[in-house]
This record gives structure tokens, sequence and C-alpha cells, in this order.
């Protein structure tokens, strides 16, 4: 059976039910540096976050795929062929440990299709004294340093070494 994950504001996450045990504080910061983030993206990418109850629990480290608890995306550049997206995400990690990514992705040009790369990543285990939000805050940083950047995905690929179109107009882009 395929979840569906809910989606909405990061407000409108159930974040006690999401990550058992958190303190009103930590939610706190968890929504300042997600209202931070939302701040940032383009004009054109209304804030949209997802979350699946069902990983608020450790699923086991033979659960297939990665089990996502919250995440958002943010467009910077969007096409029918190509594109540049900033992801943010908590998901819990092979050991049972939560993880907050944040990444680069561009569309794959290879001769098998990947359909995305992931060019620039940050990956934060929560262990120790790092806390969820502190790493959230963090993985957020980047992502809004990355909203900054230059948006193209050939830029991005020539960075990662990655081939990029070989033909803009084969694409539709002329």
């Amino acid at each position: 059976m395929i979840a569906v994950m809910a989606e909405g504001a990061f407000e409108a996450a159930p974040h006690g039910k999401l990550f058992p045990g958190i303190g009103a504080v930590e939610v706190a910061r968890l929504r300042a540096a997600a209202a931070a983030l939302d701040a940032a993206r383009p004009s054109a990418d209304a804030p949209k976050w997802h979350w699946l109850l069902k990983h608020s629990v450790f699923p086991g480290p033979d659960t297939v795929g990665i089990p996502v608890i919250v995440c958002t995306t943010v467009s910077m550049h969007a096409s029918p062929d190509d594109w540049t997206e900033l992801e943010l995400d908590v998901c819990w990690g092979r050991q049972g440990l939560l993880q907050v990514t944040a990444q680069v992705g561009v569309a794959c040009f290879c001769d098998v299709d990947h359909n995305t790369h992931y060019v620039e990543e940050l990956a934060l285990e929560i262990e120790g004294e790092r806390s969820l939000a502190a790493a959230f805050e963090e993985a957020v940083e980047h992502v809004i340093d990355w909203t900054s950047a230059p948006s193209d995905p050939c830029l991005w690929r020539a960075k990662a070494g990655l081939s990029s179109p070989p033909d803009n107009r084969t694409l539709g882009w002329v």
C-alpha cells in the first residue's frame, strides 16, 4: 500500500505527533526556520510542505526507500524538460537516527535517465548534543543561501561535472 503524504503550510503539520516528545521551544524553532525558508522562496513558488504521520516512528532498518517524515521542495527553475529544485526533508536514517537533509537537484541528461541528480547536499544526523531544531535551522540556512545562487540547472550540472542537454533548442527553450 502506498502512503499518501498530507500537505499544507508548515504551521498546519501536527509537530507533536510527527516528532513525539518534542518540546514547545523546539517546535517554535522549527516553525521560525520554516517561515524563514518560505519567505525566501521565489514568488512563483507557493510554500507547500508534506508530512506522513506513519513515519513518526522508526519503521526499521529493512524499510524500502527513505522514510520521510516532513519535506518541502523549492522550485528555482522549471520548464517541461529541465529544472533546479532545492529540497529539505526530515527522515529516518538506516540506524534509526533522524536526519535532516538539504539538497540541490537538477534534471538528468545522462544516456541512462536517472531523473534527478543531487549536485550539492547537506545531511545532518540527530544525535548527541545536536537537536532536531538545530539541524533543521542549519539545513534551512543552506537552502536559503542556495535561493540566491544562479538557478540555471546547466550551471549546477557543469559545477558537478554532469552533462547538460546537447542543444537547448531541442527542448523548446528558444
